[in-house]
Formats: C-alpha cells, sequence, structure tokens
C-alpha cells in the first residue's frame, strides 16, 4: 500500500485515467467500479477527461448504492449524473431498477458475477469515512463475512446495497481518495492489524495494488 500526500485533483484523476487507458490500449476489458461522497466529483472530472479515448472495452458499475426510487436524490448514481459523470462509449450499469430491494440486490450481483467473468483488469475508486467505512460496508454489519458478491443493509439513513469484501478482494487495483483532518485517525488505524468488522477499509489490504491519496502521509506499508 502506497501512500501520496494529494496537492490536486490532478494526479489522481491522471492515475486513473493511466491505468484505464493503459489497460484499454492493451486490448484488456476494464471494469471500473465508482464509490459515492467524497469520490463523486472526483469521478465526474475523471469521465470529462476519457471523452476522446475508444472506451469500448470500458464497463462502469457502483461499489455500492443507496437503496430508493431509481433518481432518488440520495443516490449516488443520480448524484454522479448530477455532478456532470460521463463516459461516452463506455458501458453504464446503475444498480437501481425500481423493483424490491431484494430483487434489486439480486440483479446487482449477477450483474457483478457477470462483469468480473470477463476477465477485466478491475479498477476500484474508494473513498472512506471518519470511522473507517468504504464502499457503503459500515463497521459492524453482518454482510461483512458472506461469500457473496453483494448484500444489503439498512443503514443509519438509507438501505444500502453493497459489494462484500470478498468480491472487493477480487479487485487488481485500488485508489483510496481520503482527504480532510477527520479522516487522519483512520488512515493512522489503516497501518495497524485491526478486524475488517471493526474498520471495514481494511479490506484494501487484501488487493494487489492500493494507492491511497490524501493529506496526512506519504511512503509505503
Amino acid at each position: 500500500m502506497k501512500y501520496i500526500k494529494l496537492q490536486n485533483f490532478e494526479t489522481i484523476i491522471d492515475d486513473l485515467i493511466n491505468s484505464i487507458v493503459s489497460k484499454l490500449n492493451s486490448g484488456n476489458a476494464v471494469l471500473l467500479l465508482l464509490s459515492g461522497g467524497s469520490a463523486i466529483d472526483l469521478a465526474a472530472k475523471m469521465g470529462q477527461q476519457l471523452k476522446d479515448y475508444d472506451l469500448s472495452k470500458l464497463h462502469i458499475t457502483l461499489m455500492d448504492e443507496r437503496y430508493g426510487p431509481v433518481g432518488h436524490p440520495g443516490s449516488n448514481w443520480q448524484q454522479l449524473q448530477i455532478a456532470g459523470f460521463k463516459a461516452n462509449g463506455a458501458h453504464l450499469y446503475p444498480v437501481l431498477s425500481g423493483r424490491q430491494i431484494e430483487k434489486t440486490n439480486a440483479e446487482f450481483s449477477a450483474t457483478l458475477e457477470e462483469l468480473f467473468g470477463l476477465g477485466s483488469y478491475v479498477i476500484g475508486l474508494f473513498g472512506m469515512g471518519a470511522d473507517g467505512h468504504t464502499a457503503g460496508l459500515l463497521p459492524g454489519i453482518g454482510s461483512i463475512n458472506k461469500t457473496i458478491w453483494s448484500d444489503y443493509f439498512t443503514g443509519p439513513d438509507f438501505q444500502r446495497i453493497t459489494m462484500t469484501p470478498w468480491s472487493l478482494a477480487k479487485v487488481d487495483q485500488a485508489i483510496l481518495y481520503a482527504v480532510g483532518e477527520q479522516k487522519h485517525p483512520a488512515l493512522k488505524k489503516l497501518s495497524e492489524k485491526i478486524d475488517v468488522n471493526t474498520q471495514p477499509v481494511q479490506l484494501l489490504k487484501q488487493i494487489p495494488n492500493v494507492t491511497i491519496y490524501n493529506d496526512y502521509k506519504e511512503g509505503e506499508i
């Protein structure tokens, strides 16, 4: 895991684009997994800079979604659209379908299984909360230890559908965006050995290539 002190968005956007384009130019299919929250503006700016590339082998979906009607204001996908996210020519897979949460989760799980089955190079753009949550996985939720592609639960604000640590461990490259003084304690704890149920962001240690863009530290652990 490599920490890089982030000066501006362009550094992380360049890293993302270089990773995506280099794999596409090599003939690989690429699966890009996006987060909500603090990573939304970052994803929107990245998408705008991909407009000049052939994205016919790029597949994009979310790691997690806030359940509700299609297009509801709290939806991560809806917030991406409002922020101006576009990826012309890419294959987009929103999570919400207007169906009940059990059916929506089952559809999302099937989509993930299909996309990972393409043999794609998988890149995840992660965010992190001050409590160490990431990808919609909150401390202490029951789906943490399940060997399934996705699960759903009722959080303090929304019902949520999220990938599990088991499926996220299949990601090839993770980029974590974690900026803000309130997140420094969680970043400090990331270098410790803590159960993923207590600090979900620990799941990144299962991913072979991880870069943490932050305003706290630099170096490798």
